[in-house]
C-alpha cells in the first residue's frame, strides 16, 4: 500500500531539519498502518496559484520507526528513510503538463480531498492500488534525483 500526504508545510519542515518523519495531529495514521504496512508515501502541494490542483513532490520510502535525528512534530507519524536511493524528489513536476496529469490522476478518486482543500483528514489517504500503478507510469518520466540531493535548494533558498 502507499499513502498520499500533503505537505502543506514541506518548506518549513525541510529548512528545519524535520525531516523523516510526515505526521497530523488528527489522522491516526498508525492505525492506518497497523491495517496495511506502506512501501511509500507519495508527497503533494498545491502549486502556487493553482488551487484546486496539485504538484507531485516527492515518493518517499516507509520505515517502521523513527530515522536517527528525526524529531516527530505531530502526535500520529509515519516514518521514511530520507536517504534510501528509493526516496527521491521530482525536479521538474511543477510544469503545467505535469500538474495537470497528476491533478488528473487523483481528482477523480479523490474529489472530497480536493473539496476540502486536503484540510485535516482530507490530507492523507491510503492510495488504491490502480492509482498507484498510474503515479508511477506517469512520474517514470519525470526527472528524480535522491530525496536529499533534492531538497537542498529548498534548504538554502531564501525565506521570503
Amino acid at each position: 500500500m502507499d499513502l498520499f500526504y500533503y505537505w502543506k508545510d514541506y518548506v518549513a519542515d525541510i529548512r528545519a531539519k524535520r525531516i523523516g518523519s510526515l505526521g497530523s495531529d488528527i489522522v491516526d495514521i498508525e492505525r492506518i498502518l497497523a491495517r496495511r504496512p506502506a512501501d511509500r508515501v507519495w508527497v503533494f502541494k498545491t502549486p502556487e496559484g493553482k488551487l484546486g490542483n496539485l504538484q507531485v513532490l516527492g515518493r518517499l520510502w516507509v520505515v517502521g520507526e523513527c530515522p536517527d535525528g528525526c524529531t516527530p512534530s505531530k502526535l500520529h507519524n509515519v516514518f521514511y528513510d530520507p536517504s534510501s536511493p528509493h526516496s527521491v524528489w521530482f525536479t521538474d513536476s511543477g510544469t503545467d503538463e505535469r500538474v495537470n496529469e497528476i491533478t488528473n490522476i487523483l481528482n477523480d478518486r479523490y474529489q472530497a480531498a480536493f473539496r476540502a482543500n486536503f484540510r485535516g483528514a482530507n490530507g492523507i489517504k491510503e492510495i488504491d492500488a490502480d492509482i498507484v500503478a498510474k503515479l508511477k507510469n506517469v512520474t517514470n518520466g519525470y526527472t528524480s534525483v535522491q530525496f536529499m540531493d533534492g531538497i537542498k535548494p529548498v534548504e538554502s533558498k531564501k525565506a521570503a
